[in-house]
């Protein structure tokens, strides 16, 4: 299950949350949860056309319990990563020739 764009509360944290990024470093042997879920409060991304990926805060999940339940009547957003150039001039190279 993808978490990404996914509207989600967290036991112990006030409010509503945007999954931003979810890592999940558990291995087929795991006996417990070891994820790692980039959040941001969902009033902080309401309204806006773009957020930088690195906005919010790294949530660990690590535990037996599973504290993030997804809000299945809250409609998920959908993320779309954008390539951003920056872009500067560069000085000419100036040829100096003697005669």
């Amino acid at each position: 299950m993808s978490f990404i764009g996914k509207v989600v509360t967290i036991e112990g944290k006030k409010g509503k949350y945007v999954v931003l990024d979810h890592k999940s470093n558990e291995d087929y042997g795991s006996c417990s949860y070891d994820r790692e879920f980039r959040i941001v409060p969902l009033e902080e991304i309401a309204g806006k056309g773009e957020i930088d990926v690195t906005a919010g805060e790294v949530f660990k999940l690590r535990g037996t319990k599973f504290t993030v339940h997804v809000l299945e009547d809250e409609a998920p957003f959908e993320l779309t990563p954008v390539t951003v150039l920056t872009v500067r001039r560069k000085t000419p190279v100036v040829e100096i020739k003697y005669v």
